[in-house]
């Protein structure tokens, strides 16, 4: 429904350009009434095909355009389909299973995540001490860390910064105006 406004790289960002008007403000007023429509569109739009399940006709011509035409066809491009999926959960499998080892998505990736947040906030000025096993007082970057939201904003907004950097970087179009000044008419 965005077409060109949408951008694979940038799936959470769209574009919505107007220069209908004289003003900054009436085309801003223009945008957001764009997005306000392509909102309400996105909200009419079904999520599942009540046409294939209502009409029979539609399921047919459905089957055959994407399966093949004769029934021979459709059942050998069913299997291929399902042997493909099966393939691929076998793979999100073993990656995950992998991820596991590794600590990914795991607590000790917390660990690690809350000791770069200590790590951050020493940087910043702030001491974070705790108390080991032992009773010995350390800082918090090499025990259990700390929780910081602000260094998460901060971690977020930088990655969302070097992202636009990295696409401002490539090439994009530039309008040449040459302003004309001492022709006239008289």
């Amino acid at each position: 429904m965005l077409g060109s406004r949408w951008n694979p790289k940038k799936p959470d960002d769209i574009k919505i350009v107007t220069k209908q008007y004289a003003t900054f403000t009436e085309n801003y007023f223009k945008g957001i009434e764009t997005i306000k429509e392509l909102y309400w569109e996105a909200l009419r739009a079904p999520d599942n095909q009540d046409n294939l399940r209502a009409n029979p006709y539609m399921r047919e011509y459905f089957l055959k355009k994407r399966f093949g035409k004769t029934k021979e066809e459709r059942v050998a491009e069913v299997k291929k389909v399902n042997q493909m999926y099966a393939e691929h959960v076998r793979t999100v499998d073993a990656r995950l299973e992998e991820e596991a080892k590794l600590g990914i998505g795991t607590a000790r990736e917390n660990l690690e995540h809350k000791r770069e947040n200590a790590r951050i906030r020493r940087r910043l000025g702030f001491f974070d001490m705790e108390i080991d096993a032992d009773g010995n007082e350390i800082q918090a970057e090499e025990g259990h860390g700390v929780e910081d939201e602000e260094a998460d904003k901060f971690r977020i907004t930088s990655a969302r910064h070097e992202q636009a950097i990295k696409d401002n970087t490539e090439r994009q179009k530039v309008d040449i105006v040459t302003p004309i000044t001492g022709i006239s008419k008289n």
